[in-house]
């Protein structure tokens, strides 16, 4: 699985951080590569790594629509590949992150999001949640899912989205605006909104993302137990 930062000839510096993302009984690890269809399974009580190839479930009409344009992994490479990953409570393995391409200035484009995946480790089988974001936190069974501002109207915050394990959208909160999920605690997630140059902390009920609670905003920590 390809990982590093290293630069051939005259082209850009590449960058790829694979995920990586430990099961939660802390018996394995799994290393996702960038494309995520590829996954390293590795035993942490007897040090032995079996890889994994990862298919996606493709439609008659998916099948038809590649043969027109390829899949957006088989495009050509980026030159920044960040992905993060966690194992979810019912065993699947969320994956996310973004790509940047290298400019001159630097930073003058914005990174496009990889999108929120679910890996199903019983058949090795990944599926896309949700194609327009480029980070997750998992709290009390729900995978929040969000994008922060990246310029253009095209690119505008999606908010916060929250999912089921399986992969199910149970709501949506904050759509435009920028947010930061600073953490969670028991049943309630603790939320950065910034709108209209205003920041407050909402403090969310996980299950029906209703807001219970709205404070100042300042800087938290949110230990969850």
């Amino acid at each position: 699985i390809q990982a590093g930062t290293w630069k051939v000839g005259r082209g850009p510096w590449q960058h790829v951080e694979p995920a990586l993302a430990v099961s939660r009984g802390g018996e394995r690890a799994y290393v996702v590569a960038a494309h995520a269809r590829l996954v390293a399974e590795v035993d942490l009580r007897r040090w032995r790594v079996v890889y994994h190839e990862v298919s996606e479930p493709v439609s008659a009409m998916r099948r038809l629509l590649d043969l027109v344009e390829p899949p957006a992994h088989a495009k050509e490479p980026v030159d920044s590949q960040v992905r993060h990953a966690e194992v979810l409570p019912n065993g699947a393995i969320a994956v996310t992150g973004e790509d940047t391409r290298a400019t001159d200035p630097p930073h003058s484009v914005p990174p496009t999001p990889f999108g929120v995946w679910l890996i199903d480790p019983r058949t090795w089988t990944i599926r896309a949640v949700d194609r327009e974001a480029q980070d997750f936190t998992v709290a009390g069974g729900r995978l929040l899912a969000r994008r922060w501002s990246m310029g253009g109207d095209a690119q505008r915050p999606i908010g916060v989205r929250a999912y089921d394990t399986a992969g199910t959208r149970r709501w949506t909160r904050f759509e435009g605006a920028d947010t930061i999920v600073r953490g969670a605690a028991g049943r309630h997630a603790y939320v950065e909104v910034k709108r209209a140059g205003r920041r407050r902390i909402h403090v969310l009920e996980l299950d029906s993302g209703r807001t219970v609670r709205t404070l100042p905003w300042r800087e938290l920590r949110v230990l969850d137990r």
